[in-house]
């Protein structure tokens, strides 16, 4: 079999409920990596978090953070070149400033340091404050001058304000609400999980047809729509990606990557 590039998103993909990936699974990629397939972990999660997953995985390869926005290798820069956007701070404090009162949360990280006004628990599980640079502060004026990821927490009046205003005037940015807790993010709009796939596919040399990947929320439809092989998680949490594609047997807390993976294998 021709090597495959197989890129897997993290949270309700690979990883079950407790964030942990089942023994299964683990056996799974890391004899896959052994026959040299190539497998790029993608997440919004940070690149810190990715790194340990890929270690646990015994997995080196390219790594996609921030949903697309730091693209680089486990083992350095002479493996892939890294590939590094961001955003002006700038534009987060002024469309903040005039609203800071209404801001409940807020938390600016580039990848070595990480800015918020108070602790978030629940935030706490998907960027780690461990091996990063952190601070906590109300002054807007302290984030990093460039930055990957902005997230807050404000009223359902004032996110939807934001919204609009970012659409109207910053359109470099993607507004996105999350899901799973009150909060929304700011990311730049050009990149996504799609164009991480495409650079990584395009230096390795694999085509279309050698691409596998897996995924279970709307912003993991760039990634899968330029696989071969493209896999919804069975019972996902974007009805778009279950239109689009076809399903895993099994879902996340049982194991349904490596359940596929043995399949095509």
């Amino acid at each position: 079999m021709n090597r495959k590039l197989i890129a897997i998103d993290l949270d309700g993909t690979l990883l079950r409920p407790d964030y942990s990936i089942g023994p299964l699974t683990l056996s799974v990629l890391r004899n896959l990596a052994k026959d040299e397939h190539m497998i790029m972990l993608s997440s919004g999660r940070p690149a810190r978090t990715l790194v340990h997953f890929s270690e646990l995985l015994g997995c080196p390869g390219p790594l996609s953070a921030y949903n697309g926005a730091y693209v680089f290798h486990a083992s350095g820069p002479a493996c892939f070149p890294p590939f590094d956007p961001t955003y002006a701070s700038a534009d987060i404090q002024k469309i903040f400033l005039p609203i800071q009162d209404k801001l409940l949360f807020f938390m600016g990280e580039d990848g070595k340091r990480l800015i918020q006004n108070r602790r978030f628990d629940f935030l706490a599980d998907y960027f780690p404050l461990e091996n990063i640079a952190t601070e906590l502060t109300d002054d807007l004026s302290k984030l990093p001058e460039q930055l990957k990821i902005f997230v807050f927490a404000t009223d359902d009046e004032t996110a939807s304000a934001v919204h609009a205003l970012v659409k109207e005037s910053y359109p470099h940015l993607h507004y996105h609400r999350w899901k799973k807790a009150p909060l929304c993010e700011l990311v730049l709009d050009s990149i996504t999980k799609g164009t991480a796939l495409e650079r990584v596919a395009a230096y390795y040399g694999f085509a279309k047809e050698d691409i596998i990947a897996f995924g279970d929320s709307g912003n993991d439809i760039p990634m899968l729509s330029l696989a071969g092989h493209p896999f919804a998680m069975k019972g996902c949490k974007s009805a778009k990606l279950a239109s689009l594609f076809p399903a895993t047997e099994k879902g996340n807390a049982d194991e349904g990557v490596a359940y596929e993976l043995l399949k095509l294998f």
